[in-house]
C-alpha cells in the first residue's frame, strides 16, 4: 500500500491546489454539487468575508461608489 492509498483509507483527501493531505470540508457549489475543499483554503475565505461585512469596509465601498472620500472618524 502506498502512502497515498494509506492516507485515503483513513479519510484523508489530497488537495488539488496545494497537494497536502487533509480532512476535507464538503461544500455545496453553485452548480449544486458537493465537492471537497481543503480546510487550509476555507479559513482565509471566511476571514475575508467577515472583513468585507465590517462597518469600515461598508463605508469604504459606499464612499467609492458615491465618489467621495471615506469618513472613518466614527470608527
Amino acid at each position: 500500500m502506498t502512502n497515498d492509498e494509506a492516507a485515503m483509507s483513513v479519510g484523508l483527501w489530497q488537495c488539488r491546489i496545494c497537494g497536502a493531505f487533509c480532512v476535507p470540508i464538503w461544500l455545496t457549489m453553485p452548480d449544486g454539487q458537493e465537492r471537497p475543499v481543503c480546510r487550509r483554503h476555507v479559513l482565509p475565505v471566511l476571514v475575508f468575508g467577515e472583513r468585507l461585512a465590517s462597518p469600515e469596509a461598508r463605508e469604504a465601498m459606499t464612499a467609492f461608489f458615491e465618489k467621495r472620500k471615506p469618513d472613518f472618524s466614527r470608527f
